[in-house]
């Protein structure tokens, strides 16, 4: 029965009578579609925006015997930087404590911000506190703007200086406070020697413009030994000197 029914089906269709259609209107005829291949090329490129980079570094010592000495430190540094826009900040915390008394708790922190004016040259908006036990300061901070300068700056040598003026307040533990309006000059440097050794340093100064007997001004000086490609051994020694 399938197999007839099957039959019956084929023999109608090649029986049925074949009328002449007209030719469809030109409006109505099927446009041909051309696809062309696609290549990564014509695919949209998506630009990885600048990220923050630095490095973060800590240290302990623990001396336990006769005397009882225990030390610690810690840093951070961050740069951000865009096409006209530069952001830095840096973090340090030192502590000092033997036989149960602490002779030495000393944090610091700054933040700077940078506008490019050319490609060389920038304005700059900075920040800094400070607290340090063993000189008695129980803060420190300046906030002032300036002009900076990018002398050098490639992969293996940078070199700037900056120059502007900035609000410097002290408070010290014995209660001599001082506030005045200071001059900032300030330098940054820095040499790759190798792929694994690298020196640089920081320096600032803030000259009173109110009594030349306030200066106070901190050096900053690194050496880097790279171990692997996330990790490094740092020696490093901070000078601050406070007339």
């Amino acid at each position: 029965m399938i197999f007839s029914a099957i039959s019956l089906a084929v023999i109608a269709a090649a029986t049925a009578p074949v009328f002449d259609e007209a030719p469809a209107p030109e409006s109505m005829a099927p446009e041909a579609v051309t696809l062309a291949p696609t290549s990564a090329q014509d695919d949209p490129v998506v630009e990885e925006k600048p990220g923050w980079e630095g490095s973060f570094t800590v240290g302990v010592s623990i001396t336990d015997g006769n005397t009882d000495i225990q030390k610690a430190s810690a840093a951070m540094d961050a740069v951000k930087q865009l096409e006209k826009d530069r952001y830095t900040v840096g973090l340090s915390w030192n502590f000092s404590e033997e036989n149960g008394v602490v002779n030495q708790r000393k944090t610091y922190g700054k933040a700077q911000y940078d506008r490019f004016l050319t490609e060389k040259s920038y304005w700059l908006v900075q920040a800094s506190a400070e607290a340090d036990k063993t000189a008695g300061v129980d803060l420190r901070t300046t906030v002032g703007v300036g002009l900076g300068y990018q002398v050098k700056d490639t992969e293996k040598f940078k070199l700037s200086g900056e120059a502007g003026l900035s609000s410097f307040s002290e408070s010290f533990t014995n209660g001599m406070d001082s506030d005045y309006i200071a001059a900032r000059l300030a330098y940054n440097w820095a040499y790759l020697m190798s792929d694994k050794w690298s020196f640089e340093q920081t320096g600032v100064i803030f000259p009173s413009l109110e009594d030349s007997d306030d200066i106070y001004s901190k050096i900053d000086t690194r050496a880097k030994a790279s171990l692997t490609d996330n990790m490094f051994a740092q020696l490093q020694w901070v000078w601050d000197w406070d007339n």
